[in-house]
């Protein structure tokens, strides 16, 4: 055969593919749970644990609690004081050993864990200070009638932009999943299928200026998949980044919102490059 000719079916069986894992990637964002990160385990900075649970009618979160949903995540009848302390990093990629004790799994670097946690307080108190929804007034310091923003990185992985960068023009990138590339058997098959994803995780606790625990929350987000590749699947943080300003916007919306009115999370699917 000649040599042109089999190059040009090598790469339309190779857009073939591509495009079979499109069709794919589109269906099972129908169900979009598929993808959704399961639910990191709740550190002891939460003291409501056993009693977290989904509320997705409400939060978008993996598991929140509250003394009293319907009134305290929720739009309230006065305009609430609301102060943030710096971000706690004591459970940062932990994990409970066999003694019951938390200890470090893995190490992120320093400066990147402040990046992000810089971030996060920032995200957060712009988000309070400038969406056009927030029922809440950021303050500087706690105080009688102020509730306390407590928040928690708790886990902090890196996408892998190596991985991420293997895909070439006959592939499919799907950073959060698999690189589809030359290769395919029986089903249409992942050949490199390197998880590439990073993930980030985060809890939140609300308490009023005696100390008292109000309202408590958690999630845990990983890269979405990709089906055009995203300026963020080649940053170590570019998701992450992201889902912060996420966190903080849904943050708003779930307190400042009716509690019957349903806040959603964005799609699991990235289907273009920004």
């Amino acid at each position: 055969m000649d040599i042109r000719v089999n190059s040009m079916l090598n790469v339309s069986f190779r857009v073939l593919i591509a495009n079979v894992a499109l069709l794919s990637a589109l269906s099972i964002c129908s169900g979009c749970s598929s993808l959704r990160a399961p639910a990191a385990p709740t550190t002891p900075f939460l003291e409501h644990g056993s009693e977290l649970h989904p509320w997705f009618e409400h939060a978008p979160w993996d598991a929140v609690w509250s003394s009293n949903p319907g009134q305290i995540m929720a739009l309230s009848d006065h305009i609430r004081k609301i102060y943030i302390p710096e971000v706690n990093t004591t459970y940062l990629n932990g994990t409970e050993n066999k003694s019951g004790k938390w200890v470090e799994a893995h190490n992120v670097k320093p400066e990147d864990v402040k990046a992000i946690t810089d971030l996060i307080h920032k995200s957060f108190s712009d988000a309070i200070n400038l969406h056009p929804e927030s029922n809440l007034v950021l303050v500087k310091s706690p105080g009688p009638g102020v509730l306390n923003l407590q928040l928690a990185l708790v886990e902090l992985a890196p996408t892998s932009v190596g991985i991420n960068s293997v895909a070439d023009v006959g592939g499919l990138l799907i950073p959060g999943s698999k690189v589809i590339e030359d290769t395919a058997s029986v089903g249409v098959q992942a050949a490199g299928g390197a998880i590439a994803a990073g993930t980030i995780a985060i809890e939140m606790k609300l308490t009023d200026s005696n100390g008292n625990i109000l309202a408590e929350m958690k999630d845990r987000e990983n890269d979405p998949a990709s089906v055009i590749p995203n300026y963020r699947d080649f940053e170590e943080f570019g998701w992450s980044r992201y889902t912060i300003s996420e966190w903080a916007k849904q943050f708003i919306e779930v307190f400042s919102t009716a509690p019957t009115d349903k806040i959603s999370s964005e799609s699991n699917l990235s289907i273009a490059p920004w």
